[in-house]
């Protein structure tokens, strides 16, 4: 059905299949491209977003060890006093 259809077909739900007149071969067959995708699709879906999970956290975690490592580098250069606001007072004096 799908390959005696002229080409290229539109994506279903596109302006161009909703422009289609129904009973159209070429939205018929829109619709048998968009069901077969979302049937290839559901038998991974778990495991698709598993792995869209695990890479979202790695980016999220190296994106956190970044900050991290350019916060404590920024004040690695920066000297803190020690010791009590008076004993540094007294220290001043």
């Amino acid at each position: 059905m799908i390959g005696a259809v002229a080409k290229p077909l539109p994506s279903y739900g596109s302006p161009e299949w909703v422009a289609l007149p129904e009973g159209d071969r070429r939205k018929v067959a829109a619709v048998v491209v968009a069901a077969e995708c979302w049937a290839r699709d559901l038998e991974h879906l778990a495991e698709d977003l598993r792995s869209e999970f695990h890479l979202a956290k790695q980016r999220e975690d190296a994106d956190y060890q970044e900050r991290h490592r350019a916060h404590r580098d920024q004040w690695a250069r920066v000297k803190l006093s020690r010791g009590a606001y008076a004993d540094r007072m007294r220290e001043a004096s």
